[in-house]
């Protein structure tokens, strides 16, 4: 019987592989799915999905703004990915993900698995929250302070879920 080589994934499909697995493609991993990995944007999905029945509700109440609308669906995005960044550099300091953790056991730990960095972690940790403020702003700016403080109690719970001093998921919440 012949062997035949396995040829390298196109990248479309690398990513998609990434999509569907959580996981890096077999092979070297090329930036954009090593990215992909590291926000875990396989679970992407269920935000686009909230962000879509909430534009579903609301297109037809007065004052419904498309544009407005894609800007904070694409808010919900950023947050969601901040959020996956924050919970993994916080779990990482405080010493709760381990090699054995059961998110190790489903997909890479991006700093326990050598894909980025502590310091790496950190900085891209803080420009995704830097561009989720920048959306905060611009919606704070066109639609009021119910916003600000509706996204600001987010962020406290989403920071607090991992961070000291709340550690929400350590106390099973």
């Amino acid at each position: 019987m012949a062997r035949t080589e396995s040829r390298p994934l196109s990248l479309p499909r690398r990513w998609a592989h990434v999509m569907t697995t959580c996981n890096p493609p077999p092979g070297d991993v090329d930036p954009f799915s090593r990215w992909l990995v590291i926000v875990r944007a396989c679970v992407l999905p269920m935000t686009f999905t909230s962000a879509a029945i909430a534009g579903l509700l609301a297109v037809r109440h007065p004052g419904f703004d498309p544009a407005l609308f894609a800007v904070a669906a694409a808010g919900m995005v950023i947050a969601h990915v901040a959020n996956n960044l924050m919970n993994d550099l916080f779990d990482v300091r405080t010493a709760l993900d381990t090699e054995g953790y059961p998110r190790a056991l489903y997909a890479p730990h991006p700093v326990l698995s050598g894909m980025i960095t502590m310091r790496g972690l950190w900085s891209v940790t803080a420009v995704v929250n830097v561009v989720s403020l920048a959306v905060l702003v611009g919606l704070t700016y066109a639609r009021g302070w119910p916003v600000a403080a509706f996204a600001l109690a987010g962020f406290v719970v989403s920071a607090g879920y991992t961070a000291p001093p709340l550690r929400l998921k350590k106390r099973a919440m």
